[in-house]
């Protein structure tokens, strides 16, 4: 691949979805498809890593491999966080983590995981995010889905972006998604 700058990386995907519950509690479904460009890059993605808050959240890696560009593979030991676990003193997040197979110029990094809220949070029927859709590294496409219940209120504050998501009610379902 043509890559002029030296970005150690491409992500080719980086898709989120998040399910808002009636209670507040939410589930996220995490896929991200990341281009090796330079030795660099190899040795940023050779340990994927994301976070959970303890005692109120957990984390499943389902899906953690190397693509190469022979058209092999190789899988990481999948990994569940954060299960049984009762909240600390003060809350606080913790690290989830998967070590990648070894990695190469060419190869593709792709990774599945789910965080699931297993209890409300301090902050109760509350929901807040801040996503960032931009990355050190060029980005191909970036997906955020963001599907709550009809009678929940949102507001959404955009900075320093002019793209505007796809609304679609569902009365059926009861249910309101964005699409950006």
């Amino acid at each position: 691949a043509q890559n002029p700058k030296g970005d150690p990386a491409r992500v080719l995907l980086d898709l989120k979805a998040l399910d808002v519950h009636r209670d507040g509690t939410t589930k996220e479904f995490v896929q991200r498809l990341v281009l090796i460009l330079n030795d660099r890059g190899a040795q940023m993605h050779d340990r994927v890593s994301t976070y959970y808050a303890a005692g109120e959240q957990v984390v499943e890696f389902r899906k953690a491999r190397v693509l190469h560009p022979d058209g092999t593979s190789a899988e990481a030991k999948l990994s569940r966080f954060g299960e049984g676990e009762e909240p600390p003193g003060g809350g606080g997040y913790r690290g989830a983590a998967v070590d990648l197979p070894s990695i190469s110029v060419g190869d593709v990094v792709e990774i599945e995981y789910v965080r699931e809220d297993t209890r409300l949070s301090f902050f109760g029927d509350y929901f807040g995010r801040r996503e960032v859709f931009q990355e050190e590294v060029p980005i191909d496409e970036k997906v955020l889905v963001l599907k709550l219940p009809l009678e929940k209120k949102i507001y959404l504050h955009q900075r320093n972006m002019e793209v505007q998501p796809v609304v679609k009610r569902d009365e059926s379902s009861g249910a309101v998604t964005y699409v950006w």
